[in-house]
């Protein structure tokens, strides 16, 4: 199943002004990926001026290697024209996302309605997207990608990096850079960090691992702990809400530079799980919240944790890189 997820817009509360010119821009995850792959990106273009709701991911099952997400991309395309207005918008894609975004523009019609593409981590292909290669393209890719072997496109923008795994390169700054620069005309971004802001806006997606299935009905607990520690600060939580029919939840307004617990129960009877993240520097509509699968490739991967209450099954999440052997430590 296909799940749609973007960001809107603050709600009214003043926080950062944005350029309504700006165009839209759509992005594509990989394998075993989610739409959070771009949370930081966004969090940059939002720095930068681009309105919340002119940033849109798709959560497609990158487990269905015999599916084909192009028809499901395309209505997505199909719809951020009708909402925002703007005969085109810009296509990022990374990894497998990038082979999906690549067969997607293979189509005449489709290839119309995109104004630029990024190719990210993604195998070279024979020259600039598009049916007669008219889509302009760049292409960023790694010498340290161990995953996809990269290399140029011929006719393309290239833009080769030599220190960056094959997750980094879609989250770096140095790929915000220069996607910023491919999509507004060389110019370069203003601000190269993340913007903070005092009121902090959070929502996203209850979705199953891997395959992205949405999750309407589950329960979303918001627990503020200590950030010595990771005990809750109060016995009942600061937030509860539901997940709607489509899976999204929130906004939830939350402390900045405050720790919290995200305790995600659906109501199909999986495991609960329990989240605990950074902080938040700043609003945003990615906090996607992933749930057990039941079945599928998914379901086989995570089908053998344990399930017992007298123990506790720890995973870390990093949004920003890989995390390997020999390179990274955990403490």
């Amino acid at each position: 199943m296909i799940s749609f997820a973007s960001c809107k817009d603050d709600g009214g509360n003043g926080q950062n002004s944005c350029d309504a010119s700006l165009r839209p821009i759509i992005m594509v995850h990989g394998l075993f990926g989610s739409g959070d792959t771009y949370e930081l990106q966004f969090q940059r273009f939002e720095s930068n001026s681009y309105c919340p709701n002119h940033l849109y991911v798709l959560n497609w099952n990158s487990l269905n290697f015999l599916g084909d997400a192009t028809g499901e991309l395309d209505d997505l395309v199909d719809r951020v024209i009708r909402e925002t207005g703007f005969s085109q918008v810009d296509l990022v894609g990374h990894s497998a996302g990038s082979s999906t975004a690549y067969s997607y523009l293979n189509n005449a019609e489709r290839a119309a309605k995109i104004a630029h593409y990024v190719h990210i981590g993604g195998s070279p292909e024979a020259g600039p997207a598009g049916p007669e290669g008219e889509v302009p393209t760049l292409n960023i890719w790694s010498t340290e990608d161990y995953v996809v072997e990269g290399g140029d496109i011929p006719n393309a923008m290239n833009y080769m990096v030599t220190d960056l795994d094959h997750y980094e390169v879609a989250t770096s700054l140095a790929s915000f850079e220069q996607m910023f620069s491919f999509f507004n005309e060389g110019k370069t971004p203003a601000v190269l960090g993340i913007t903070k802001e005092e009121n902090v806006q959070v929502s996203g997606t209850v979705l199953t691992f891997g395959e992205n299935t949405s999750i309407p009905d589950a329960t979303v607990n918001v627990y503020q702990v200590d950030s010595n520690t990771g005990m809750r600060i109060n016995n009942s939580a600061d937030f509860s809400v539901t997940s709607r029919t489509d899976g999204n939840y929130g906004p939830i307004e939350l402390k900045s530079e405050a720790h919290y617990e995200f305790e995600v129960k659906p109501n199909n009877g999986s495991r609960t799980v329990h989240y605990f993240r950074e902080p938040f520097e700043r609003s945003h509509q990615l906090v996607l919240l992933r749930t057990m699968p039941s079945g599928g490739l998914g379901g086989l991967l995570l089908g053998s944790l344990p399930e017992d209450d007298g123990q506790t099954v720890l995973a870390f999440y990093s949004g920003s890189r890989a995390v390997i052997n020999g390179r990274d430590t955990l403490e």
